[in-house]
């Protein structure tokens, strides 16, 4: 790559390139950019956060000064670029008041995308399920399965989520992303009702770790 092609690459691949790594790429080819940066070391951001000077516990903003410290100033930016662009798709929100005051556990959700930046989907998809702050935000943390005495149902929140934004989304697509048709013109449903029903009895039973009860319980995350 000359230096207006390294330029461009890095401008993608990265959360803003210096004039140094851009030299630094010039010469390589986009293919041994990109595998150089895959074999980096992760650069997680909890070692980044830290209290305010004057706080006794972890604020908001102390995870945001995390994330600007590791985002700008790993070496790691490939994974860092596409850490951030999956946080686009497995969404969390600080704005949600129920994981906004977890800045220990949003942090430690954010790592979790570093770490499979690059790895498999199903693996990335398990260990997200999986973490508190996304079973609080999408209410499958303490989700009891169904009891017809009681009139519980499973929660179907996160069933939906997995399936219409995480994944396979509500239409079926051609290979070329273009919707799938039936014989009337109409565009196939990939789920309905009773796939919903069936993916949230599959959620229910968990808990946090070491927890000695099943119910919530204000637990650092």
């Amino acid at each position: 790559m000359d230096e207006t092609a390294a330029a461009r690459i890095l401008q993608q691949g990265s959360m803003g390139p210096t004039l140094s790594e851009i030299r630094q790429a010039q010469g390589l080819s986009e293919q041994q950019w990109l595998e150089q940066q895959m074999a980096l070391p992760i650069n997680y951001h909890r070692g980044y956060l830290v209290k305010s000077p004057d706080g006794n516990k972890f604020q908001y903003i102390n995870r945001i000064d995390a994330w600007w410290k590791g985002g700008l100033h790993s070496n790691d930016q490939l994974r860092q670029r596409v850490a951030f662009a999956l946080s686009q798709i497995l969404v969390v929100s600080d704005a949600s008041s129920n994981v906004g005051n977890q800045p220990e556990g949003m942090i430690t959700y954010y790592d979790i995308l570093l770490k499979h930046a690059f790895g498999n989907y199903r693996e990335r998809l398990e260990d997200v399920t999986l973490s508190p702050i996304m079973g609080t935000f999408l209410s499958h943390l303490g989700n009891e399965k169904a009891n017809d005495e009681l009139n519980i149902r499973p929660d179907e929140n996160y069933a939906r989520e997995v399936m219409q934004l995480l994944t396979i989304g509500l239409e079926e697509l051609n290979l070329d992303a273009t919707p799938k048709l039936d014989a009337q013109g109409n565009t196939i449903a990939t789920y309905g009702q009773a796939q919903i029903e069936g993916f949230a009895r599959v959620f229910t039973g968990w808990t946090f770790a070491a927890s000695e009860t099943f119910k919530k319980k204000n637990v650092i995350m």
